[in-house]
């Protein structure tokens, strides 16, 4: 089970990559828990959602940041359209652009966390749990580490 390595390495990662982590008080998430799986596994979810004006202003004065700064972030939703995520303030953060743990590797983890939702592998609840907690530690078990699937996030199963 991926789930208890998952947990042991949490402490340390927060601690190490903490600043590329949401924070939790300002974004803990937020789900539709309308949406129906079969509507996640639909190609129209895979794109990202656009955010409104008034979820960007008050997501950049939550987190002390101006228009000015945006050039190093990009708002992302902490659990994206893909899992259910919710365009709201709550599931809203900047995330950097540059460094290690950028947007584009987070992409990546979520295309990998709807492919395994949508074929069976791995439960919504789950892969929304992982993301929500630590997406770098979720990374490194379910993109880095599962080699097994052969999965391209961008060109799908080989």
């Amino acid at each position: 089970m991926k789930v208890l390595p998952f947990l042991l390495v949490l402490l340390i990662t927060t601690l190490a990559f903490g600043g590329n982590l949401p924070d939790t008080t300002k974004t803990p998430g937020d789900t539709n828990r309308a949406v129906m799986l079969m509507e996640l596994c639909h190609p129209e979810y895979l794109r990202g959602a656009n955010i409104p004006p008034t979820v960007r202003a008050n997501v950049l004065k939550n987190y002390g940041l101006t228009e000015a700064n945006m050039n190093s972030y990009i708002l992302d939703m902490l659990i994206q359209n893909n899992l259910g995520g919710n365009v709201s303030e709550k599931n809203v953060w900047p995330q950097p652009r540059t460094g290690t743990w950028t947007y584009w590797k987070k992409n990546e983890l979520e295309k990998k966390l709807n492919y395994l939702v949508c074929n069976g592998k791995l439960s919504l609840k789950h892969a929304r749990y992982v993301i929500r907690t630590d997406w770098i530690i979720a990374y490194r078990v379910f993109v880095i580490e599962d080699t097994a699937l052969h999965y391209d996030p961008y060109f799908g199963v080989r």
